[in-house]
């Protein structure tokens, strides 16, 4: 974080045209002085789209959740994936099976890097985030459903 206040607002209209308008606060300081204080931490496991592709080929018991807006699901998602835009994620937890690993993607890797953080605060165990989103999904050539 930063302590110029132009970056906070500009993260908090980023957030709110993401759906999120009830923002609490934010991380005074930095992440260094949250880790010098022995403060508890999470981490977010990256994968690549073709770790992903790899693992719908072994048929794992995954979920795929893909956070995008309607316009771009339609544009072209992976068969069998979940959808739920991130700014309704919060009011629709109850749809994600929590007994099996999340693999979240977004186009890029912002709004599923947030919504693998909201699975995880919501006691999701085994969460993960596509690195680059669809993005390298599509790019690798790998199969989309249009529509």
């Amino acid at each position: 974080m930063t302590d110029n206040e132009q970056y906070f607002e500009k993260a908090v209209r980023y957030l709110v045209r993401e759906g999120y308008d009830n923002i609490a606060g934010y991380l005074k300081g930095n992440i260094e002085r949250w880790y010098s204080a022995g403060l508890p931490i999470k981490s977010l496991k990256l994968i690549s789209a073709n770790d992903l592709k790899a693992m719908l080929d072994r048929k794992e018991e995954i979920t795929v959740l893909d956070v995008r807006k309607q316009k771009e699901w339609e544009g072209g998602h992976i068969e069998g994936a979940m959808h739920i835009f991130v700014g309704q994620l919060m009011d629709k937890l109850s749809q994600i099976p929590k007994e099996k690993p999340t693999v979240v993607h977004c186009s890029v890797g912002y709004r599923s890097g947030l919504a693998a953080s909201i699975l995880l605060r919501a006691g999701y165990i085994e969460v993960y985030n596509v690195a680059g989103g669809i993005n390298p999904w599509i790019s690798s050539g790998l199969p989309i459903i249009r529509g």
